[in-house]
């Protein structure tokens, strides 16, 4: 496992929210380069963050990616920055380095969420992913079945990476009592 470090930003400010009830937003992965990684910001504050904040939702943004992206730092006020050094390094890796830093966010700080959304750092989103979530369900956009892949025998992976089907790393969501 590669060495990360962790940068404490600041906080910004969730479906029948309870007084002070927590929305999480998790980003891992390869974010756009400047000056779309601006746009993607702003697209996740506006369809992601902003649907929550006015349903009464604290919104807490947690980033695990390959290179800092200041877009995200100013757009976003991440409470909580992972880099994982190696851009080719494991997408797995850099996921769970994302729900690492909720873990951690939130048992140093004993918070709970009732909504945690876990996402690509790439993504546009056309509208509001608010009516789209069910706060006591899971929620996977689909499953990949990678037929190109196994077609094209994808190199560098043994044969059961071809016969795999996946489930895909766009959206995931799920009740913080999970």
């Amino acid at each position: 496992i590669q060495k990360a470090y962790i940068v404490e930003g600041s906080r910004i400010g969730p479906l029948a929210p309870p007084s002070k009830a927590h929305m999480a937003l998790l980003l891992h992965g390869r974010a756009p380069p400047d000056p779309y990684a601006r746009e993607v910001a702003l697209n996740y504050r506006e369809r992601v963050l902003r649907p929550y904040e006015e349903q009464g939702f604290v919104t807490d943004v947690f980033v695990s990616t390959y290179a800092p992206v200041q877009a995200f730092a100013s757009v976003l006020q991440p409470v909580a920055t992972r880099i994982v050094p190696g851009e080719h390094s494991s997408n797995l890796l850099n996921t769970l380095s994302a729900v690492n830093l909720l873990v951690w966010y939130a048992t140093t700080r004993r918070l709970t969420y009732e909504q945690i959304i876990m996402t690509r750092c790439d993504l546009l989103f056309k509208q509001s992913i608010l009516p789209l979530i069910a706060s006591t369900s899971f929620y996977f956009a689909f499953r990949e079945s990678w037929a190109l892949w196994r077609e094209k025998k994808w190199p560098n992976h043994c044969h059961w990476w071809n016969a795999t089907q996946r489930v895909s790393d766009i959206i995931h969501t799920f009740p913080g009592s999970w």
